[in-house]
């Protein structure tokens, strides 16, 4: 309902605003435990799943890596979730949102959310993830699709010993790219 939505959307919002002012205060801790990469990834589309059929919006995975490794999950989640959120939000109804896990040529995790929205000011979105790694606040958005959420994840990206990309691709849309360290086990 609508009620329902408006609750979770509000809540969202307060347990960013508490992730920020962690992070803010550099009392954010990463706390590792031993998961399974694929396995977690997959499970945070499927809370997603809800709200993109909601939109009518297809999400796609491709899930190319299910190592068992040494990783904060809550704060895995958390990224992937904020990423996945903003794409599903930002594509018209009956768009697509695909979400890739592989490992790069260096060994380290890399996870794609791709929409394929376009118009995309990516300008601003590269604002945004170097004022979140410089520690700013976001400034105003386009909307309160690429904000909080956003610069919460680029900050736990680089907490975590990571890089976050944006690009958009001409006729194409909005990817974002997440690479992490890792440890297997």
């Amino acid at each position: 309902s609508e009620l329902n939505q408006q609750c979770r959307a509000m809540m969202e919002l307060v347990d960013e605003l508490f992730d920020f002012a962690s992070l803010e205060s550099g009392r954010l801790t990463l706390d590792p435990e031993e998961m399974r990469i694929g396995e977690l990834i997959g499970s945070a589309i499927d809370l997603m799943e809800a709200r993109a059929t909601e939109r009518q919006i297809t999400l796609e995975r491709k899930i190319e890596v299910d190592l068992p490794v040494m990783m904060d999950p809550t704060k895995i989640r958390q990224c992937v979730l904020n990423l996945m959120s903003n794409a599903v939000q930002a594509v018209d109804e009956e768009g697509t949102v695909r979400v890739r896990v592989d490992e790069t040529r260096t060994g380290d995790l890399r996870t794609e959310i791709c929409d394929d929205r376009l118009g995309t000011d990516i300008g601003h979105l590269r604002g945004l993830i170097s004022d979140a790694e410089a520690g700013k606040l976001p400034g105003e958005t386009r909307g309160w699709t690429h904000g909080l959420g956003l610069s919460i994840t680029a900050r736990l990206v680089k907490v975590a010993g990571g890089r976050i990309h944006v690009a958009s691709r001409p006729g194409e849309g909005t990817v974002f790219t997440v690479e992490l360290p890792f440890q297997r086990l």
